[in-house]
């Protein structure tokens, strides 16, 4: 019997799966009719090694999909998106992630439980979301009528699961996930140069109709944005874009410290045009495409061995490669060129072989 929060008695069920009540059975797994359950044996077991690669794999692909990052007051917030979380707890294996949702007047109350079948380690973590839509500076709900109740609804979710899988993983593996995906932001913008990134976040900010000198505000003039600035205010827009945050949080308007008041600032409305051409996010697309096509063939060419791979690596570019990181995002795109289609030939002129 259970105690449940009104501490009434409840009754909960416990059946142990055998070979004799479930012939395609190959485990010792307990089934529960309850939320939480203790730790069982499982098919296959975590091997963290190959979580952590898998994690930092995908993390160099994904780039500045995986993380959200913007300047408050003189600290940095940042880190990693719903759709990081996912690949997390994806790669981890043997766990479950599930969702409660009590609704309010004027709020959705979501309880996101993570459980560990492996371990039996179990976490819930509640986050509240208000049913009000952020604003335009206009003062006009961003999500209208049903369809924008909706998104509220799913941006409240989407928090709640990415919060209780961050504070569920091992918080080091986090942090490696967070760092690849800053490096492939920072290589992206390497590839392109800072000229054109800053080019085409000025376009995206002229088309969300922001208002320019509110992030220079924060941000300092645009001409002398660095590639880590660059980062920082196009996961800014990116958080924006997805309604995760609103215009008045990433940029706050400077109030007049003698009268308290918003700085009043006029500028001539913008015509909306396009945010990114179809021929740079093709490219874009493009370069992380081919860096995980080549990051494969170097793995592929050295039996998975990271060790072997980046001592190759070494070997070729004279320079150090990290061990915790794609090979192929740490990489320029002269080098790219040298290796792909060839990694395993260029190994065997350095007479280099797998043991």
């Amino acid at each position: 019997m259970l105690l449940d929060k009104d501490l009434s008695l409840q009754p909960y069920t416990v059946e142990e799966l055998t070979t004799s009540n479930n012939p395609n059975f190959t485990g010792g797994a307990i089934q529960t009719k309850n939320r939480y359950v203790t730790a069982m044996q499982v098919i296959k077991p975590r091997n963290l090694n190959r979580v952590i690669s898998k994690c930092v794999e995908e993390a160099s692909i994904a780039g500045e999909e995986f993380l959200y990052s913007w300047k408050q007051g003189g600290s940095i917030i940042e880190g990693l998106t719903i759709g990081a979380a996912l690949s997390i707890v994806r790669n981890f294996g043997n766990s479950f992630v599930d969702v409660d949702m009590q609704e309010q007047e004027n709020a959705y109350i979501f309880t996101a439980y993570f459980c560990d079948l492996e371990t039996g380690f179990n976490l819930s973590r509640s986050f509240r979301q208000n049913k009000a839509s952020p604003k335009t500076k206009y003062g006009k709900d961003i999500y209208e009528g049903e369809r924008g109740s909706d998104i509220i609804f799913q941006i409240g979710q989407s928090k709640a699961i990415r919060n209780v899988i961050l504070n569920a993983v091992p918080r080091w593996l986090a942090t490696k996930v967070l760092e690849e995906a800053k490096n492939n932001a920072m290589a992206t913008i390497n590839n392109m140069g800072e000229v054109k990134a800053k080019e085409l976040l000025l376009k995206k900010i002229s088309a969300l109709k922001l208002d320019l000198t509110r992030i220079e505000n924060l941000y300092g003039k645009s001409k002398a944005w660095d590639k880590v600035k660059l980062v920082q205010l196009s996961s800014a827009l990116r958080s924006l874009e997805n309604g995760y945050e609103d215009e008045d949080t990433l940029f706050p308007q400077i109030k007049d410290a003698t009268h308290n008041q918003p700085i009043q600032i006029t500028n001539t409305e913008r015509e909306p045009i396009a945010v990114i051409e179809n021929d740079t996010a093709t490219t874009l697309a493009n370069n992380r495409t081919r860096q995980y096509r080549i990051n494969q063939e170097i793995l592929k060419a050295v039996e998975g061995d990271f060790k072997l791979g980046a001592s190759v690596l070494e070997k070729m570019f004279e320079r150090k490669f990290k061990l915790n990181s794609s090979f192929a995002s740490q990489l320029d795109p002269h080098e790219l060129d040298n290796i792909e289609g060839i990694f395993l030939q260029k190994m065997q002129e350095l007479h280099l072989e797998v043991a």
